[in-house]
């Protein structure tokens, strides 16, 4: 062999000696270390997974379990690997201390930091798995700006996460802090030995991952929770910009000072049947007014007959024929806050991504703005008001006595146990009920059907599966039911029925899985957007309307029957009590930034904003909404949608803004009898 040759032999082997000493190094054993932990991290998640999946009752986005092999296990492991090398990057910064003494201190840090880091990879991979399984969506941007935005708090987020998967949470931090304690203290012998070990799992895996069909199976299953939130967020900064975002014309300016829809895009002239309003109240006194709002309270379930043949909400399906039922009602949108601001204003939340509603500065009448002062008014629910509840908005427009969660939870003594914080809210309601004196406005916000759906006793069982959310979910509805009926027969009791108008409304529906979706707030298909609307009104005939409503119809509806003035053009629902109608549509939006329009017809569009999609479904048609639709079948309703998704936000910051100001008018126009705006901040 030539002197070069020889020369060139040894360069290489000296290239190699000298890669392999310093990938061997203590200095930068740390990344290696944290890449070892971090990945025993992510294959823990892919235990829990598939031991969630093996374990649940129905078949989460259409997958099956048993079709999943080993094979296919070590493919989705892959993307665990590649998230583990990724976040461990950081670690080779720590190799860039300064050598000798500083070794103990890079330890400390490595143990301190790949805790930490550990720590938070397996909070969010556990959520992220239970959102899976509980809500069919991930753990995305969407979840993180709902707590930035006040609709969510961390501990609603972190309810989602069982106690077992909190404690696969605290053993990560241990377990990641215990392998980089031994692998810093491994020989260079058997960390060459480790490495080895490490680079033929990386070879099986990838062969895995290249040779596997992955199409067979949803990209949710087989990808890493990092992955998820990392490519929102890339997507998000690089996206190009969205052509449905980008629709809509700017809004005239007669639209910008007036709420109500005025143009023939949206309106046409036509005369429906009104309803009648009954017999005014008792000796020309107020009629009181109960309210009751369901959370998470679809129409498709609370009257449908469950294996056993019972029905969720029998009392309340007799209620309903005694009163006036709107079979064909939705909500302004798949989340609390924007479906009770409807309720509550007449008007559509904002269509943007922003939580307008239950910012501190929101400031807008309300029905409670309209009520006489002698009315005595009050809220009460077991429900958080500091997150998903438009408190502050209430409070400005008179109704400053409002209890919720956080209110019994100061009051309850420290050693109370087993507290059903549902019943005790509702025997807070009861009492606060009988003293109230008349005329009244009282309003319960029940929180009961809310997930988790928790088993309330065999006395509430209208279905038998007590692993299946959706039974537990109907069993909860029939809780509900009989306190419904307490409350009415507390009415009864006190001969205040006859004297009292009844509203009972769900705030939005819940979807279990007919669209790939559980709960609700993630999608804006019929069963999360359609929810009940019962109204009782004294003397009034029972009637069964079938005619498209909305949320923002609840208000104008209930002044008419109180006989209370408004604006029109300050209101953007319509009164059911009028014969004239104007709107071609219903709107809502959706926390997942999805628009929709219904119309009369039962045609309903859809844009959704982070697909950069439209969609059409024939609801006569297609009431399961099986067979999408090209947009190009409704290209008015279409542009209808879109430009009035575009002046919606800032035509209502414009009128909260006037009322913050202490202005009583908005473009000239103002409600005939209101309370003066509040411009102070709230309490």
């Amino acid at each position: 062999m030539s002197a070069q040759s020889l020369a060139a032999q040894s360069g290489v082997r000296g290239w190699a000696q000298r890669f392999a000493s310093s990938v061997c190094a203590e200095r930068f054993r740390l990344a290696w270390s944290g890449l070892l932990a971090f990945f025993l991290i992510f294959s823990g998640y892919r235990g829990l997974l598939w031991w969630a999946l093996s374990a649940s009752t129905q078949a989460p986005f259409g997958f099956v379990i048993s079709r999943f092999s080993l094979f296919d296990l070590l493919a989705a492991s892959f993307y665990d690997l590649l998230a583990a090398a990724v976040t461990s990057g950081p670690l080779l910064l720590l190799g860039l201390l300064p050598r000798g003494a500083e070794v103990r201190r890079r330890r400390g840090l490595a143990l301190l930091g790949v805790s930490a880091v550990a720590g938070v990879l397996s909070l969010m991979s556990a959520v992220h798995l239970r959102m899976m399984l509980d809500r069919g969506e991930e753990l995305g941007l969407g979840v993180f700006s709902e707590v930035w935005g006040g609709a969510l708090t961390w501990n609603e987020v972190l309810s989602y996460t069982p106690h077992e998967e909190l404690t696969f949470v605290l053993l990560s931090g241990v377990v990641s802090a215990a392998v980089v304690f031994v692998v810093l203290r491994l020989s260079e012998e058997r960390f060459r030995q480790l490495l080895v070990a490490v680079g033929l799992l990386s070879v099986m895996l990838l062969f895995s991952f290249v040779v596997e069909n992955q199409r067979r199976y949803p990209k949710r299953i087989l990808h890493n929770p990092v992955q998820y939130f990392m490519g929102a967020l890339v997507r998000s900064a690089v996206a190009a910009p969205s052509k449905e975002r980008g629709m809509g014309r700017e809004a005239s300016a007669g639209e910008r000072t007036s709420l109500r829809l005025l143009d023939p895009r949206f309106v046409e002239a036509s005369e429906r049947e009104a309803l009648s309003g009954g017999q005014k109240g008792h000796e020309d006194k107020a009629w009181n007014v109960l309210w009751l709002i369901l959370e998470s309270t679809g129409s498709r379930y609370i009257f449908e007959p469950t294996e056993t043949g019972q029905i969720p909400m029998p009392f309340l399906k007799k209620f309903a024929y005694e009163s006036w039922w709107m079979q064909n009602h939705h909500s302004t949108s798949n989340s609390s806050h924007r479906s009770v601001f409807s309720l509550f204003t007449g008007l559509y939340p904002s269509f943007d991504a922003s939580y307008f509603c239950i910012t501190p500065r929101v400031s807008l009448p309300t029905i409670v703005s309209f009520l006489s002062p002698n009315y005595d008014r009050f809220l009460t629910t077991p429900g958080d008001l500091r997150s998903y509840f438009p408190r502050e908005l209430l409070v400005r427009s008179g109704l400053s006595e409002l209890r919720g969660k956080q209110d019994f939870d100061k009051e309850r003594p420290d050693d109370a146990s087993d507290v059903d914080s549902e019943l005790e809210a509702l025997g807070s309601f009861l009492t606060r009920l009988r003293k109230a004196p008349e005329p009244f406005f009282g309003v319960y916000y029940s929180y009961l059907p809310h997930f988790h759906y928790e088993d309330r006793g065999e006395k509430y069982r209208v279905a038998p599966d007590l692993e299946s959310p959706r039974d537990r979910y109907l069993n909860n509805l029939r809780t509900l039911d009989e306190i419904i009926s307490k409350i009415i027969l507390a009415l009864k009791e006190q001969g205040r029925f006859e004297r009292t108008v009844i509203a009972i409304v769900g705030d939005h529906g819940e979807a279990f899985g007919q669209h790939e979706f559980f709960t609700h707030a993630n999608d804006s298909h019929q069963e999360q957007l359609m929810a009940p609307w019962i109204l009782r009104v004294p003397g009034a005939s029972p009637r069964v309307i079938s005619e498209v409503t909305s949320h923002v119809d609840v208000l104008p509806t209930l002044l008419d029957v109180l006989e209370l003035p408004y604006e029109e053009q300050l209101i953007q629902g319509e009164s059911l009590l009028r014969k004239e109608r104007q709107r071609k549509y219903i709107f809502a939006v959706g926390n997942e930034e999805t628009r929709t329009s219904i119309a009369q017809d039962g045609v309903k569009l859809q844009q959704l904003l982070r697909r950069d999609r439209c969609r059409v479904y024939d609801l006569q048609a297609d009431p399961q909404e099986e067979t999408p639709l090209s947009c190009e079948r409704r290209p008015e309703q279409h542009h209808a949608l879109a430009d009035f998704s575009r002046h919606q936000a800032p035509t209502l910051s414009a009128y909260s803004q006037s009322f913050w100001k202490g202005e009583d008018s908005f473009g000239g126009k103002k409600h005939p009898q209101i309370q003066a705006p509040l411009s102070a901040a709230p309490r």
